[in-house]
């Protein structure tokens, strides 16, 4: 017998509205993120789970997920953002707020790059991811999701600051063969200013290369 999948609002229990295409649900309270993490391809809808959590921490904080670029030499492109749970501040000493979605497969319109040559996924955040995977496809299914398991992308991470800003490179090169090529980087950090969460989110990239 074929398991049924729940989705976020069945696992909470709380539905606050919903659409064909989206579902909003919501929870007061500690937050249980085994709840909100494991299913990063498959879910059919836009689920936004709002969770305030408690904690003892002051109230500043990177309240989103950090934007991602994907560069070589005259390509640049900015990472489509998807799945992901972040926490940010509310204002309220010691309370912050947990948001998590889960989005369908989708990638950013391709840009033109050389096949062999060395490029690099760029994160504008100060802290180094604590795990980061980069995988690539060459095709996606009819429903856009991508054909296959993929290939890791073997990569080294490496510190810049770029007028006073730190970022960190995920450095590695390009396919030889030419053609589409769809990456998807799935990123984790610890919140560092102390709602003892874990905070990660999955981006999207598309080049064609000639």
């Amino acid at each position: 017998m074929k398991r049924h999948r729940l989705s976020n609002c069945e696992r909470w229990g709380r539905i606050r509205s919903a659409t064909p295409t989206t579902a909003i649900c919501e929870r007061v309270g500690l937050r249980d993120r085994g709840v909100l993490l494991g299913s990063r391809s498959t879910i059919m809808s836009l689920t936004l789970v709002l969770t305030l959590v408690l904690s003892t921490a002051a109230a500043a904080h990177d309240h989103e997920p950090p934007k991602v670029m994907m560069k070589s030499r005259e390509t640049s492109q900015k990472a489509l953002l998807g799945t992901y749970c972040w926490v940010k501040a509310t204002g309220e000493p010691g309370l912050f707020l947990s948001q998590c979605a889960d989005a369908t497969w989708s990638f950013p319109r391709a840009r033109e790059a050389r096949a062999g040559r060395k490029a690099r996924i760029r994160f504008y955040k100060a802290q180094p991811p604590k795990n980061l995977s980069l995988r690539r496809w060459r095709q996606l299914n009819s429903s856009g999701s991508p054909r296959g398991r993929g290939r890791s992308v073997h990569y080294e991470l490496f510190k810049r600051t770029l007028d006073g800003e730190v970022v960190y490179d995920a450095a590695f090169r390009l396919p030889r063969k030419n053609g589409h090529v769809y990456f998807a980087a799935l990123a984790k950090w610890d919140d560092i200013e102390g709602s003892g969460s874990e905070q990660d989110a999955y981006w999207t990239l598309h080049l064609k290369l000639k």
